[in-house]
């Protein structure tokens, strides 16, 4: 019986490793997406903000293309094995990326204003995907809630005044 304890217990820890492995994984997929999202928002002159490195849009889409086929395979093993809760959080992250990249589209007529106001509700919902796997995985310590992109972006700003 204390066998069967043990192996139960040493079952359960490695099921928590792995879901912290695929949440990380998936959260890494994601954030990739999204900064990619900011960089073409960057090079389209719908959000100018700090020099956020190659600027070619062919490049980018190639780049975004690659990342939304990762963030995608990372998604299905969210949906194998994490909780309900989390699943959840995680369609409403990745439903919020998309909203992103929807106003990048040639044919939107959102504006900087807009763009920002989607980013933020993108970094919301990260929050609330982190606040979800940290409470299935057992973390109970607080989570630093998140930084609007204008703030992030007056805090961080690499522009010279002189």
């Amino acid at each position: 019986m204390a066998e069967l304890v043990r192996w139960k217990r040493t079952q359960a820890v490695r099921w928590d490793e792995r879901r912290q492995t695929v949440y990380a994984e998936y959260a890494s997929a994601v954030k990739a997406e999204t900064i990619l999202y900011l960089k073409i928002a960057n090079a389209k002159g719908v959000y100018p903000g700090q020099n956020t490195g190659t600027t070619e849009l062919s490049e980018l889409f190639t780049l975004l293309a690659a990342a939304e086929h990762t963030r995608t395979e990372r998604f299905a093993i969210v949906q194998l094995i994490g909780a309900p809760r989390v699943i959840d959080a995680a369609r409403e992250w990745q439903s919020s990326v998309w909203r992103i990249g929807a106003i990048l589209a040639p044919d939107s007529a959102g504006g900087s204003s807009r763009f920002e106001e989607l980013y933020d509700a993108a970094v919301n919902a990260r929050y609330e995907f982190y606040r979800q796997a940290r409470a299935d995985l057992g973390v109970s310590s607080d989570l630093t809630p998140p930084i609007p992109l204008a703030d992030w972006t007056a805090h961080w700003s690499v522009n010279e005044t002189s």
